[in-house]
C-alpha cells in the first residue's frame, strides 16, 4: 500500500489523500511550520468498505441517506478486521514519524470545499499511541463517514449519500501550551478586511468541541487590534495518560489573562499574510504553540458568506530609496527609474539561465519594483524580496537586502519565505531548474571580476559616443531615437552586472559571520571597515576637492575671494584676479566629476557640468575641513586570529572588498549615464517648449516617460500636455509629508485622488544635557562639535553634520565634516562607505534625529559604538 507524505506532488496528494492532506502539503510548501505527517490513501478505505459492507437483501433498495443502512455499514467497518496491508502501513508510518503520540484525522475528498467544509462531521482522535490504537482510530475515522451527523449533513447539502473517498492523516501531536483558530477573514461579518483569532490554553479540542470558552481577538489586516473578548478558559485539555485527552482546571490568574499575547498575534498575522498571498480564498487555520514554536495544524476555506476579495497586500517602504530620490520626485524621473529598474532586473534574471516559463513569471513583477505616492518614491518591498530569491542562499540574501535597504522593520520570516520569484515546479523538473540556476549563478559569481571589467570596457566605449553629441542642436524626435537606443544599449549591459550585489551578499555576509564568530569582542563597525573597497573612483571627488580647498587656504587673498564672492560670479572674479592655473584645476575637476550633483539621480536636478556655480558652494564648504584623517586600522583587532583563521578571514575580506569596489565603479558609470540622459531630456523639454506643447522647457519633468515618447510617437491618450503639467504642478505644490512605511490592500490609491496619510506626529522632545541617542555604528572614530542640521551638503565647515538622508552628491564635502549623523540609510550606502574610507565618524539609523537636534547643539559622537551624546544644548535665547 502506498503511503502519502509531504514530499509528493500536490495533485497526487489531493487525488489520493483528500483535502486535508493536500492542505497540509500546501502549508509545508509555503514554508510554514507543519508537524510531520503521513496518510493512508482513499483506496485503503474503499477496499475495506468493499470487504466489509453488508450484502443488501432482496426487495427495494434503501433510499439515499437511509440512517439504518448507514448504521449497518458503520458497525461493519468497526468490527471487520482491516487488511494486513493496512496494519503494515501503520507500522511503517510509526517508524517514519518516530516515537511520540499522533493525531489521527479523516481527510475526505469532499472535505474543506469552498461551499461545504464537513467541519466536525468526521472523527478525529488525539494522543494515539501504538499500532492497535492507531488501527482503531483509523477504523473510527472510516466509520465516521457513515455517522448520523454525516448522513444528515449530506442530505441537507444535497450531496450523494455514499462518500466519494476518505483518506486518514496521521500526524505528530503538538503538546500545545496554547492553541486556537485563525480566520483570515471575519466569518461572522463577512469582512475580508478583518482577521479573527480564537485561542485557549492547552490542546485545541476544548475550543473545537465548544467545551471551553475561548479568547477572541479581531484585528485589521495590518495587525491593529480592533476588539478583544476574554473567554472563561476555566479548563484546558491535555494529553491523557491512557490516550486521548482530558480536561484539567486552569489557575484563576491564567484564566483571567489573554492566552494570545501581542507577539503571538504578530506571528499569526504573518501566517495569515503568507496564506493570503498564495491561496485564493480566506482560510480557517488551526494552530498550536509548544516550546515557543508556532505550528500550523491544518487549514480549510471559510465557507460562510464573505465580502468581495480585498486584493493583494503590499508593503511600501522608502528606507534607502530616499538616498536617490529625496522628497518630491518628478513624474519623469520616477517613470524613467521604474522602467530602468524593471528592465535591468529582467535582464539579470535572464542572465541566471532561467527558462522561458520562469522568466514569464519574473516579468510579471519586475516592472513594479518602485511605487509613487504624492510625488514620493517607494520600494514595493514584497517584489524586492522576490528579487533576492532569484539567487541561491535566500536567507543570506534577504538579510543583506534588509541591511542594504536600511529597513527598520524586516518582513516577518513566514511572509518573506512565501515571496518566491516564480513557481519552482515539482519533482525532477524542479530539481533540474534549481540545479541549472545554481550552476549558472556559481559560474557567474566566480567570473564576476571579468563580467565587471567587460562591462566597464563596453560602457566606456558606448558612453563616449553618446557623450560626444550636442543634443540641443538635434530635432526632438532624433533626440528621442538616441535616448531609446541608449536605454537598450545600457540596460542590457547592466542586468548581468547585478551579480555584484549578490557577490556583496555572499562575501560580506560571510565576512560578517566570521567577524561575529571569531572576533566576538570586536567593535560593531569592524566588518564594515574590513570590507572597505579602498581607493575607488567614488572617493576621488572628496579627495580632489580637499586638495583644491587646501590650495585656497594656503593663499589668504584667494580664500577671501572664494568665501566672499557669490557663486555665480566666482569664476569671473578668479579670472579677473589672474588665477588661471587654479581655474584650470577647477575645469579638470568638473570635466572628471561633472556628472555628480546632489540628488544626482533626479533628472530635474542639473549636474555639476551644467551648473558650474554649484561647484563653488561645494568648495566654500570644503574650506572648513580640518586635517586629513586616516581610515580606521583594523589590524589590531585581527591579531588574535590563528594562521588558518587569518587566512580564511583575509580570503573573505578580499572578496568582499572587490565586490564593493566593483559596485562603486558601476555606480559611477550609472552617474555618468544619468548625466547624458539629463542632457537628452533638457533638449526634449526645449523642443516641446519651442513647438508650443509646453510653456517652459522644465515642464517636461512633470510628464511621464511614456508621455514624452507619446508626444513624438502619437500614442497619447490625453494630448493636452500643458494641462497635464498644470494639474501635476498643483499636486506637487501641496507639500505632502509622506510616511516612511505603509501597507495597502488591493487598489492602492484612494477614491479622492490624494493619499490619505496619517496626521503628522508631534515633534519629538528636544534633547537636554547628557541625553543620548543610539544608532548603527557605520564609521569608527570620535568627534565633538556643534551640530548643523541640513538637507543639502552646504555650510558644513567642521560641524557635526545632522541630516535626514544623504546621496552620492554629498561625498565631496565629507572631509569638511567633524562627524556624520544620518537619520535614515544603511552602513552599506555609498556615502557611508566613503565616510569610512575618509575616517569620518559616522552613525546611521538614528530615530527622530533631525527633530530632536537643533543647530548649534554641542554633540559628542562615537562612531565606533553608534552613540551620540549632548554635551550642551543649543542656545536659542
Amino acid at each position: 500500500m502506498r503511503i502519502l507524505h509531504p514530499g509528493m506532488p500536490v495533485a497526487e496528494v489531493a487525488a489520493l489523500g483528500g483535502r486535508k492532506a493536500a492542505g497540509l502539503r500546501d502549508l509545508r510548501e509555503l514554508g510554514l511550520a507543519v508537524p510531520d505527517w503521513r496518510a493512508l490513501p482513499v483506496d485503503a478505505f474503499t477496499e475495506h468498505l468493499r470487504r466489509c459492507r453488508p450484502a443488501r437483501g432482496e426487495g427495494e433498495p434503501s433510499p439515499p441517506g437511509d440512517p439504518e443502512e448507514a448504521r449497518r455499514i458503520r458497525k461493519a467497518i468497526l468490527t471487520h478486521p482491516p487488511a494486513p496491508q493496512v496494519r503494515a502501513a501503520i507500522r511503517r508510518i510509526e517508524d517514519e514519524l518516530g516515537d511520540g503520540p499522533l493525531a489521527v484525522r479523516s481527510s475526505g475528498l469532499e472535505e474543506d470545499g469552498e461551499a461545504t467544509s464537513f467541519a466536525g462531521q468526521h472523527e478525529s482522535f488525539l494522543n494515539v499511541r501504538g499500532t492497535d490504537a492507531l488501527l482503531d482510530a483509523v477504523l473510527g475515522c472510516w466509520a465516521s463517514a457513515f455517522s448520523d451527523r454525516s448522513v444528515s449533513y449530506r442530505a441537507q447539502h444535497g450531496i450523494q449519500a455514499s462518500p466519494r473517498g476518505l483518506a486518514v492523516v496521521l500526524q505528530r501531536l503538538v503538546p500545545a501550551e496554547v492553541s486556537g483558530v485563525l480566520f483570515t477573514a471575519n466569518p461572522l461579518t463577512g469582512s475580508r478586511t478583518e482577521r479573527v483569532v480564537s485561542g485557549t490554553w492547552g490542546l485545541g479540542e476544548g475550543l473545537v468541541s465548544g467545551a471551553v470558552d475561548a479568547d477572541t481577538v479581531v484585528l485589521d489586516r495590518a495587525g491593529a487590534v480592533r476588539s478583544v473578548v476574554l473567554g472563561d478558559k476555566s479548563e484546558r485539555y491535555v494529553p491523557a495518560d491512557g490516550g486521548g485527552v482530558s480536561p484539567h482546571p486552569v489557575a484563576p490568574a491564567d484564566a483571567a489573562q489573554a492566552c494570545v499575547d501581542e507577539g503571538l498575534l504578530r506571528r499569526l498575522g504573518a501566517v495569515a499574510d503568507v496564506i493570503d498571498e498564495r491561496l485564493d480564498t480566506p482560510q480557517d487555520i488551526e494552530w498550536a504553540v509548544a516550546d515557543g514554536q508556532l505550528w500550523v495544524l491544518q487549514c480549510r476555506p471559510i465557507t460562510s458568506a464573505l465580502d468581495a476579495p480585498p486584493g493583494q497586500i503590499r508593503t511600501w517602504d522608502n528606507s534607502n530609496i530616499i538616498e536617490s530620490f529625496r522628497g518630491v520626485t518628478s513624474p519623469l524621473t520616477y517613470s524613467f527609474a521604474r522602467r530602468v529598474y524593471g528592465e535591468v532586473y529582467r535582464h539579470y534574471a535572464a542572465s541566471l539561465g532561467l527558462d522561458r516559463t520562469a522568466l514569464d513569471q519574473v516579468e510579471q513583477w519586475t516592472p513594479y519594483l518602485l511605487g509613487y505616492f504624492d510625488g514620493h518614491v517607494y520600494y514595493n518591498l514584497h517584489n524586492w524580496y522576490r528579487l533576492v530569491g532569484l539567487a541561491p542562499f535566500y536567507d543570506n540574501g534577504r538579510r543583506n537586502l534588509e541591511l542594504t535597504l536600511g529597513v527598520r522593520e524586516a518582513l516577518a520570516r513566514e511572509v518573506a519565505e512565501s515571496l518566491v520569484p516564480y513557481e519552482p515546479g515539482a519533482g525532477p523538473a524542479r530539481l533540474l531548474r534549481m540545479a541549472r540556476t545554481r550552476t549558472v549563478f556559481a559560474w557567474r559569481l566566480l567570473r564576476r571580476d571579468r563580467i565587471v571589467a567587460r562591462f566597464l570596457t563596453g560602457f566606456d566605449a558606448a558612453f563616449a559616443a553618446y557623450d560626444a553629441v550636442d543634443y540641443s542642436r538635434l530635432p526632438g524626435d532624433e533626440v528621442l531615437r538616441r535616448y531609446l537606443a541608449l536605454e537598450r544599449d545600457f540596460v542590457t549591459r547592466w542586468g548581468p552586472v547585478s551579480i555584484t550585489d549578490q557577490a556583496i551578499g555572499v562575501f560580506f555576509g560571510l565576512l560578517a559571520h566570521l567577524t561575529r564568530r571569531w572576533l566576538p569582542d570586536a567593535p560593531p563597525w569592524l566588518a564594515w571597515a574590513a570590507a572597505g573597497p579602498g581607493k575607488v573612483v567614488s572617493v576621488e571627488p572628496a579627495e580632489r576637492l580637499a586638495e583644491l580647498a587646501e590650495q585656497v587656504r594656503a593663499d589668504p587673498a584667494l580664500e577671501a575671494l572664494v568665501r566672499d564672492t557669490e557663486g555665480t560670479a566666482t569664476r569671473q572674479a578668479l579670472a579677473d584676479a589672474g588665477h588661471h592655473a587654479f581655474l584650470t584645476r577647477i575645469d579638470a575637476y568638473i570635466d572628471r566629476f561633472g556628472y555628480r550633483s546632489v540628488d544626482e539621480l533626479k533628472l530635474e536636478v542639473p549636474e555639476l557640468s551644467h551648473d558650474p556655480a554649484s561647484f563653488f558652494a561645494l568648495l566654500t564648504t570644503a574650506l572648513g575641513g580640518g586635517e586629513k584623517r586616516a581610515a580606521a586600522d583594523i589590524a589590531p583587532h585581527l591579531r588574535g586570529l590563528g594562521p588558518f583563521r587569518r587566512l580564511a578571514y583575509r580570503w573573505a575580506r578580499t572578496r568582499a572588498q572587490r565586490a564593493f569596489a566593483a559596485r562603486e565603479k558601476t555606480r559611477f558609470s550609472r552617474t555618468m549615464a544619468f548625466g547624458v540622459v539629463k542632457r537628452m531630456f533638457r533638449a526634449l523639454g526645449a523642443d516641446l517648449a519651442r513647438s508650443g506643447r509646453l510653456a517652459a522647457p522644465a515642464d517636461v519633468y512633470l510628464l511621464t516617460l511614456d508621455e514624452v515618447i507619446g508626444a513624438y510617437e502619437g500614442t497619447l491618450v490625453e494630448s493636452d500636455l500643458a494641462g497635464i503639467v498644470a494639474r501635476r504642478s498643483a499636486d506637487h505644490a501641496r507639500g505632502v509629508t509622506a510616511p516612511e512605511r505603509f501597507t495597502t490592500t488591493g487598489a492602492v490609491y484612494p477614491a479622492s485622488g490624494g493619499q490619505q496619510w496619517p496626521e503628522d506626529v508631534d515633534d519629538a522632545p528636544a534633547m537636554g544635557p547628557r541625553d543620548e541617542m543610539v544608532g548603527v555604528a557605520a564609521g569608527p572614530g570620535t568627534a565633538t562639535g556643534p551640530a548643523i542640521v541640513v538637507d543639502t551638503p552646504h555650510g558644513v565647515d567642521g560641524h557635526v553634520v545632522v541630516t535626514y538622508r544623504t546621496d552620492p552628491g554629498w561625498v565631496a564635502v565629507l572631509p569638511s565634516a567633524a562627524a556624520l549623523l544620518i537619520e535614515r540609510g544603511s552602513p552599506l550606502t555609498h556615502v557611508a562607505i566613503v565616510a569610512r574610507e575618509l575616517g569620518v565618524p559616522t552613525v546611521v539609523q538614528i530615530r527622530d534625529l533631525t527633530r530632536r537636534v537643533a543647530d548649534g547643539t554641542l554633540l559628542e559622537v562615537n562612531g565606533s559604538t553608534g552613540r551620540v551624546r549632548v554635551v550642551e544644548p543649543a542656545d536659542h535665547g
